[in-house]
């Protein structure tokens, strides 16, 4: 399975948990990190993702929405919207059918293939939530 981690910005140290963890408890893991860093992480694919951005992910990235809030999290907000559409741009440049993606400080510790029946039931709806919202149903 294809497991896509996604870090702008300065890449945590906590990562190398999360990835290990996905590799320690499935054998036919395809780890994924789309990131606007240079790095090397063993056993990891690394993805750049100012080499695969669209336009219309620039255009969230340059959206202020969040800007004039009072919140704090204005930035974590943004992040969380942006990722979105990374995860999208990413999948459609490599062609990727299926994949896994969860928050890098997550840690896993059954196989997709065990958890495969929970996540069909639960994200069937916000799936077709997230196409419809981005039209690319």
């Amino acid at each position: 399975m294809n497991y896509v981690l996604i870090s702008t910005g300065i890449i945590p140290e906590y990562i190398k948990y999360t990835i290990n963890t996905i590799l320690s408890v499935d054998k036919d893991a395809h780890i994924i990190l789309g990131t606007d860093k240079k790095t090397k992480l063993k056993n990891v694919e690394i993805v750049y993702l100012n080499d695969l951005i669209s336009a219309q992910t620039q255009n969230i990235d340059n959206l202020t929405t969040y800007d004039k809030t009072s919140n704090e999290n204005h930035g974590a907000m943004n992040g969380s919207l942006l990722r979105i559409f990374y995860l999208r741009d990413l999948q459609k440049e490599l062609g990727l059918d299926q994949f896994i993606h969860f928050d890098n400080d997550v840690l896993i510790y059954k196989p997709y293939q065990e958890i495969q029946p929970v996540r069909h039931s639960q994200g069937r709806l916000f799936g077709a939530l997230v196409k419809k919202w981005l039209s690319i149903a």
